[in-house]
């Protein structure tokens, strides 16, 4: 009986790169921040006071999109999960930053609260990438 070695990848599929699962790390990050905004902003504007409900609301959609572009990237990957955590959250931390420079213009805004959010949502998307990286279905044996 002649042993073979067996190919890492199936027939026909390529080996994605760090670089395309980022992207797509962060491809899904936008994807589930404007959903998950517009369904937060539903619920918080559908409450008798809209105001109170719609700061937690943005803290919990960034850190729950963030979470979620860590997961995607880290399982596009399948493995190396906590680098492609960091990567995307180093990624969604630049996205974060430039997005408060341009909407703030030159209002004067409170910072410790624009660096928390950020560094919560780096955090996020590290601990997607651990979820993902680790969360891997084990393959029965066949039995002969």
């Amino acid at each position: 009986m002649e042993r073979t070695a067996t190919p890492a990848l199936v027939r026909g599929q390529k080996r994605r790169t760090m670089a395309t699962c980022i992207a797509a790390g962060l491809l899904i990050f936008l994807l589930l921040l404007f959903g998950i905004a517009l369904l937060a902003a539903r619920i918080a504007y559908s409450q008798s006071d809209p105001s109170a409900w719609i700061m937690p609301a943005a803290y919990l959609t960034s850190l729950l999109a963030a979470l979620g572009g860590g997961f995607g990237c880290a399982r596009l990957r399948g493995r190396q999960g906590l680098i492609c955590g960091l990567l995307t959250g180093v990624g969604i931390l630049i996205f974060s930053i430039l997005g408060f420079m341009i909407c703030s213009g030159e209002a004067e805004t409170d910072m410790l609260r624009v660096a928390s959010s950020c560094l919560f949502s780096f955090l996020s998307a590290t601990l997607g990438g651990i979820l993902g990286g680790t969360s891997k279905k084990r393959a029965k044996r066949r039995r002969r």
